[in-house]
């Protein structure tokens, strides 16, 4: 009671206090009584209304800022990324708790359909990532990537979240107008701040590229695009698609007398026009198709609804008479040069013709190449020229925009879902060229693509099921509806049948603003048209997908253990490792599809025989259709799949044993590696009715369950077995390994020479390779022949390599190239038989066999083949004047091998100069060497000027040659004298000076010449002696296994009767040992000059035998310690 009366006064004074108030506002003629108690009813009403309705004030918030408000970023999210937090994040995680907060209060009013469906797209994206990361590894185990791709994830779910929103805030009619106005009105506001832009400099926030997503201002040029609030031209394209057909739609309901009506019919005219205006000023093409698509539709489903067909006519006749009319009075009202424009997008959307420069080009085509060239002497230059770009042919034929997207957007894309059909390639990985790169921005410019490339055909069934389902649950109820209501389903459909078009060239549904308002919209519409008790879809979805559990488990379990990645540039499909018949029934289909014959023919129109088969037949629509190698895999992919599916549908295989076992079967068969024989294509098609009479039979009887479980053991087995624990299964996805066959029919691709270029008739090559195989893959610039005459198809060689004579295919290569043709040679399959391996030893000893290239890890070089010639030695480039003729050389020499190195001092160390090791070098000019090698460097710098006092010095002075070969590349990239690798050889000798790179690696050009140069060497019987001097080879440390050392070695192996003796520099300072021999293959490190031990080695040749010594620097021959200068 006390309490009571305290409150009763409390409200009494309160009510005192706002009456005194009340008569002082009446007193100074501010408000009379009766005024401010009606505001502060308002006030009191419109708060207990905002307490009911905070989440429609919200949702309407959403409606109006996301379109409106600029693209300014709040901070960064990634690193080096483009995509920033912006405000409207924060308000949408704001009503998003106010929405979680009334979910949890009134749990019926988002139980929906719509929540599942959004829940299954959720899980596929989640299953994309992980797949991406652990299974594929597009997606690096590195939190940066990862976070990219999670970033994209959220995103969706971001833009799914509004639907909910709008869909749970719209509770009656009145609220619906209101949303509807809202955003009229901020369409209105876009077009207003777009012709801002246009008119009166207002700024534009861009987010086409990282730096200008920056949140900086900038303003339209002249010839630029208008963007609004956006943040491209596209995405201002983009949602005048969605929302320019809806108020065309809105505009038909109010077409009557009424003064309230006309003036909401005018101005939705006038926004409706000013938005066509604005759509033509972005310059999207796409979108205007898109728009066009809408505003057609609109009108059908407008038109559809009057009964009366007089009326309806009309009405069309009308509607299109007053739209053109309107548009006619707009174009003109706002000059010429609007209709130039709208001219210029429709005609050069239908432009074919091929231009010498592409249609969409912006400038001259002439861009900037700037060339740094290193000189000999090291001197580095740049220069810069002028020069026409290079285009591809569907950017001379469809433009720049359209080229790129036909070839890396779309291709990449496709790419990342065949990758994996199923779940895709993750978010974030179509637009990178490898796997650990990480792109700034992402993009496919098509949001289908996309889609499948990102999440494959469950994530795009989930995605634009969802959008199909709202299209029809509005449709379905539109009959019903009438008025507003009427008017905004018809618009809903045209708008999100446009942007489905626009979806073609543009990642619209990727683009914040426009996926955030169709969502909203969609939420809005869904919410004012359909009751919210659920979908049925998802309710039969949910249904369907229990009830038929089997068979969607095993059609996953099948595509990922069928599945072969196709398109991947190292996909296995391309070994075609299948038997004779299999690999013909390829070529037959191909054959028929070029000559229309089942024949084994060749490009060059040879003919071997009839090959009908009745894969053969099935195989041509998919080579006609694709033009690849791997058609086949398609084939027999899709003949399992309808294996399953007709063993399921029809002849009622519905346990899960019954389909695991047709596809393990068809797993252990490999049936989707290769093409197939005729017999395998029976035994797939016979396996369900095994498996019928396996479940009619023991399946049947009293130990049923313990033979289902051995079956089942044994089918799972076989599985496990096949996967070779897990590493054939990811060969399947993440093909890393070097398809050897292709690769070599590629190299003989990229380095056989045009005929044109050698002035050659022909070119040829010999390989072990089946010629219907390098069909597949050559590039026509080369013709093929037999390496060995116990190769397929040798009894019929004329019908499948030409007119020639294969009696004895020596002779036939002699012939030919006395014809002035060209021999090459691919070594791919020569090491698997041993018949192969003695032929090419006999090819080597009677021709001049040398490589070309080198790759695939030795696996699959190329030779040039050419007639034998007499083998004579080059002079190596001495230093001084006197030149080295090895074929002088005595049966008794010797000679000096000199490495040296210009460490750089360290502290407190006495420095070594040019100067000391003249004065080491000098006293050697006396001695009675035949030749001499310095190795290493001849100067502690690039300067060629020191190199005479060399000479005079010690080249010149000295009685015998001196030559050099390079090292120390660590300190001295650029030498004043850049000796190559060289060779020479005498009667019984054979030397080489390796020129190789630091850390003991050897590049290309190195390799080619050590192989070629031990080539030559099998054609010299009578050398006994092999002398390789390389400075930088290291011997003593062979824990690299990219140390050439390694294959040097393995070549040597071959060499039996030869002595090899490698002279290399001390890299280990006296640590290691200097000196070790194994069997006839002899290692020396020389002391380095500059190192504490330092020596020169000596090597006295003599006729059955070699003697090697290092001779100090404490023998006086050898010269001073280092002097103080």
């Amino acid at each position: 009671m006390i309490v009571f009366i305290k409150s009763f006064l409390v409200i009494r004074k309160l009510s005192t206090k706002s009456f005194l108030l009340s008569r002082k506002l009446e007193k100074y003629r501010l408000l009379t009584y009766n005024q401010y108690i009606t505001i502060m009813t308002s006030l009191k009403f419109s708060l207990q209304w905002l307490k009911k309705n905070p989440l429609f004030v919200a949702s309407l918030a959403l409606i109006a800022f996301i379109p409106l408000y600029p693209k300014i970023p709040l901070f960064d999210i990634l690193p080096g990324y483009i995509v920033r937090a912006r405000l409207e994040d924060v308000l949408l995680i704001i009503t998003g708790i106010i929405w979680l907060f009334q979910a949890i209060k009134n749990k019926k009013e988002w139980r929906n359909g719509y929540i599942g469906l959004v829940g299954f797209y959720a899980l596929s994206g989640l299953v994309s990532i992980l797949l991406g990361i652990f299974l594929l590894q597009t997606i690096p185990a590195q939190l940066l990537h990862i976070s990219k791709s999670g970033l994209h994830y959220f995103r969706y779910l971001e833009y799914f979240s509004i639907f909910f929103f709008t869909f749970s805030a719209i509770k009656n009619a009145k609220q619906t107008k209101i949303a509807l106005i809202t955003l009229a009105v901020t369409t209105a506001l876009v077009i207003g701040y777009g012709m801002g832009q246009k008119f009166a400099h207002l700024p534009l926030y861009s987010t086409m590229n990282r730096e200008y997503s920056k949140g900086q201002a900038f303003y339209l040029q002249p010839g630029e695009k208008v963007q609004s609030t956006f943040g491209g031209h596209y995405d201002l394209a983009a949602f005048l698609v969605i929302v320019l057909p809806l108020i065309f739609s809105l505009s038909l309901t109010f077409m009557s007398r009424r003064r309230k009506d006309l003036l909401m019919l005018i101005a939705l005219i006038l926004i409706e026009l000013s938005g066509v205006w604005l759509l033509i000023e972005t310059g999207s093409k796409t979108a205007l198709i898109a728009y066009l698509v809408g505003i057609v539709a609109t009108l059908f489903l407008h038109l559809k609804r009057i009964e009366n067909k007089r009326t309806k006519r009309l009405a069309f006749t009308a509607s299109l008479i007053a739209f053109v009319a309107f548009m006619a009075i707009f174009m003109f009202t706002f000059g010429r040069k609007t209709i130039v424009k709208l001219t210029t997008l429709v005609s050069s959307s239908f432009q074919s013709q091929e231009n010498a420069l592409p249609e969409d080009l912006v400038g001259s085509g002439i861009e900037i190449k700037t060339y740094t060239t290193v000189s000999p002497d090291g001197k580095i230059s740049v220069t810069q020229k002028f020069e026409k770009s290079q285009w591809s042919p569907n950017a001379l034929k469809y433009g720049i925009s359209m080229g790129i997207r036909l070839d890396t957007l779309w291709p990449q894309a496709i790419r990342g879902f065949v990758a994996n059909p199923l779940f895709g390639s993750g978010y974030g990985t179509l637009s990178k060229e490898g796997n650990q790169q990480f792109t700034e921005a992402d993009s496919t410019d098509n949001n289908f693509l996309r889609t499948l490339g990102e999440t494959g055909l469950v994530g795009f069934v989930s995605f634009y099921g969802l959008i199909i389902i709202c299209m029809y649950q509005v449709g379905k109820v539109l009959k019903d509806k009438t008025g507003v209501f009427a008017a905004l389903g018809i618009g809903y459909l045209a708008g999100a049948a446009g942007l489905l078009v626009n979806a073609l060239y543009i990642d619209v549904f990727a683009s914040s603003k426009v996926a955030l308002t169709f969502w909203a919209l969609s939420g809005l519409t869904l919410s004012s048209l359909t009751t919210k008790s659920g979908v049925p879809i998802f309710i039969r979805l949910v249904s369907h997908l229990r009830n038929h559990r089997n068979f969607y488990l095993i059609l996953i379990l099948s595509m990922f253990l069928l599945h072969q990645n196709p398109l991947a540039e190292n996909s296995p499909l391309n070994r075609f490792d299948v038997s004779r018949q299999a690999q013909e029934n390829f070529v037959s289909a191909r054959c028929f599809v070029e000559t229309g014959k089942f024949a084994l023919c060749r490009p060059s129109g040879l003919e071997a025989n009839t090959n009908f088969s009745l894969y053969s037949l099935l195989l041509v629509p998919f080579v006609w259709l694709l033009h690849t190698p791997i058609s086949y895999y398609y084939l027999n992919l899709f003949i399992v799949i309808g294996v399953l599916l007709v063993s399921y549908r029809y002849l009622k295989i519905r346990s899960l044993l019954g389909l695991l076992f047709i596809v393990v079967f068809a797993y252990e068969g490999v049936f989707t590696g290769g093409p197939l024989e005729d017999g395998q294509l029976l035994r797939i098609l016979l396996v369900p009715i095994a498996v019928i009479i396996l479940e009619k039979t023991l399946l049947k009887s009293q130990r049923k369950n313990i033979i289902r479980l051995a079956i089942t053991g044994g089918l799972v087995l076989a599985i496990l077995l096949r996967l070779n624990s897990g590493g054939d299964f990811l060969k399947h996805f993440r093909n890393e390994n070097i398809v050897l066959k292709k690769q070599s029919v590629l190299q003989a691709n990229g380095n056989i020479p045009l005929t044109s270029m050698t002035g050659a008739d022909e070119n040829f090559l010999i390989t072990t390779l089946s010629p219907y195989y390098v069909d597949l893959y050559t590039n026509n610039s080369y013709q093929t022949l037999p390496f060995s005459s116990s190769q397929d198809y040798v009894d019929r060689a004329n019908q499948v390599w030409g007119e020639h004579d294969f009696s004895s295919l020596g002779d036939l290569y002699q012939k030919l190239i006395k014809e002035n043709n060209l021999l090459f040679l691919a070594d791919y399959g020569v090491a698997e038989r041993n018949d192969y391996l003695q032929e090419f030893a006999t090819l080597r000893k009677n021709f001049d066999v040398r490589y070309k290239t080198i790759d695939c890890d030795e696996l699959c070089s190329l030779y040039t083949v050419s007639q034998l010639s007499e083998k004579i030695s080059p002079l190596p480039m001495p230093v001084g004047k006197k030149s080295l003729i090895p074929a002088d050389l005595p049966a008794e020499y010797s000679f000096a091998i000199i490495s040296n190195r210009f460490e750089p001092a360290k502290e407190g160390e006495t420095p070594y100069t040019y100067l000391n090791f003249l004065s080491k070098l000098s006293p050697l000019s006396q001695e009675k060497f035949d030749f001499s090698v310095i190795t290493g460097d001849v100067t502690p710098d690039n300067d060629k000027t020191k190199i005479p006092t060399l000479q005079v010095l010690y080249a010149d002075a000295a009685s015998y040659p001196v030559l050099y070969s390079p090292g120390n590349y660590d300190l001295l990239p650029n030498k004043p004298l850049p000796q190559s690798s060289e060779r020479f050889f005498s009667d019984r000798d054979y030397f080489i000076l390796l020129n190789i790179g630091p850390d003991s690696r050897i590049n290309p050009d190195q390799r080619l010449f050590v192989y070629n140069a031990l080539l030559e060497l099998e054609q010299l019987p009578n050398i006994k002696n092999l002398f390789i001097i390389a400075h930088d080879l290291n011997w003593q440390d062979k824990s690299d296994p990219k140390n050439f050392i390694h294959a040097l070695e393995s070549k040597l192996a071959d060499f039996l009767n030869l002595n090899s003796y490698v002279f290399t520099a001390d890299h280990s300072d006296g640590i290691l040992p200097t000196e070790m021999s194994n069997g006839n293959l002899h290692y020396y490190a020389n002391g380095m000059i500059n190192a504490e031990s330092d020596s020169y080695l000596k090597i006295n040749v003599q006729e059955n035998e070699v003697k090697t010594d290092f001779i100090p620097s404490t023998n006086p021959t050898f010269g001073s310690q280092p002097s103080s200068n």
